[in-house]
């Protein structure tokens, strides 16, 4: 629900058209739901600060005992290998990443310059 109001709020700038789709809500723990809202919120302010997109979408469900979040922007895109190797520019999904890999869950980030980014989020539910 936090993730839900975070882009309500962020929707009301009218700086970004959203695409949201919660399938079946999954039953997280806590400290899972923290995680999940800070790495969503995390990934959606890089986008405004950095990409230049105009459209953001969300998928969040849960299937094989994995909570799924699929992320996509359709900004300028990045070279991915360079921001990671780059503790400076590649702080914020450093965090991410660890983040997710503290829930013992899986990250891919797939972006190239012009064609936007999507990251994957898998963690055991």
């Amino acid at each position: 629900a936090d993730i839900k109001q975070f882009v309500h709020h962020l929707e009301q700038t009218n700086l970004i058209k959203f695409s949201l789709n919660f399938g079946n809500e999954p039953n997280m723990g806590n400290n899972t739901s923290i995680f999940l809202y800070r790495a969503v919120s995390e990934l959606i302010n890089n986008s405004i600060r950095h990409s230049g997109c105009s459209n953001i979408v969300l998928k969040v469900h849960q299937a094989k005992g994995l909570l799924w979040v699929e992320y996509k922007d359709d900004g300028k895109g990045f070279d991915v290998e360079l921001v990671l190797s780059n503790p400076a520019s590649g702080f914020g999904i450093q965090n991410i990443i660890n983040r997710i890999k503290a829930l013992n869950g899986d990250v891919a980030i797939v972006s190239s310059p012009a064609k936007g980014m999507t990251t994957t989020l898998k963690i055991p539910v």
